[in-house]
């Protein structure tokens, strides 16, 4: 990304576009560390490794061959690998509270720590490939991260699992992603935010109605 930006550390856009690559692999590192199965590992390695190449060359159209680059490309992109992060990151986070080395509510402190800050991140960046001003960005990204980490906390004490949890962890930043990026963009039609609202809705419908409570 370094390479790609310019090769220089002052620029934000180097720390910007630094933030999805990071924390993909990050996501990626948790999620397969309680996983012993074969097949799920190396789907989720693959996954990660094509999209992390997908956005290294968006990122070069961007900066570098702006004519070939499509237009919204980089928001997209950076748009699913960041639900990808939410839930393979979250789902590492409620195993850790479940499989920890340390008392839970030391790793509960902890992980809320972490999901502030990652989503915190995840935010800021979505916003800013979205060319959403810093001045506004900073007030949705705190709302959105506020939101997240009250859910995370709320979660943990629910019967359900943990891939249950963390795809609702996934619908929520969707949906709370998906809307402040339309409004700030100035579509505020009735019909897109239905559109994210019933999506959301009928997702978590289908996942807590077929989920196993515990």
């Amino acid at each position: 990304v370094w390479y790609l930006t310019g090769r220089q550390w002052h620029k934000k856009k180097l720390w910007t576009s630094v933030i999805t690559p990071w924390l993909l692999l990050w996501s990626c590192w948790l999620f397969v560390m309680f996983v012993d199965t074969r097949w799920i590992i190396d789907t989720t390695v693959l996954t990660a490794s094509v999209s992390l190449w997908i956005f290294l060359q968006t990122i070069f159209l961007y900066f570098n061959v702006r004519p070939r680059y499509q237009a919204h490309a980089l928001e997209n992109i950076s748009s699913y690998i960041n639900l990808l992060v939410v839930f393979l990151g979250w789902s590492g986070m409620f195993a850790l509270l479940l499989f920890g080395p340390l008392p839970f509510w030391q790793l509960f402190g902890i992980t809320s720590l972490v999901t502030a800050v990652v989503i915190g991140l995840l935010t800021f960046q979505i916003l800013w490939v979205s060319d959403v001003p810093a001045q506004t960005s900073w007030l949705y990204t705190g709302i959105i991260t506020l939101i997240i980490t009250e859910l995370f906390a709320s979660l943990r004490f629910l019967p359900t699992g943990i891939y249950v949890n963390s795809l609702l962890m996934t619908i929520a930043y969707y949906l709370l992603t998906g809307l402040a990026r339309n409004w700030l963009a100035g579509i505020t039609e009735p019909k897109v935010i239905r559109r994210y609202l019933a999506i959301s809705a009928v997702s978590a419908f289908i996942l807590l109605t077929t989920a196993r409570w515990t």
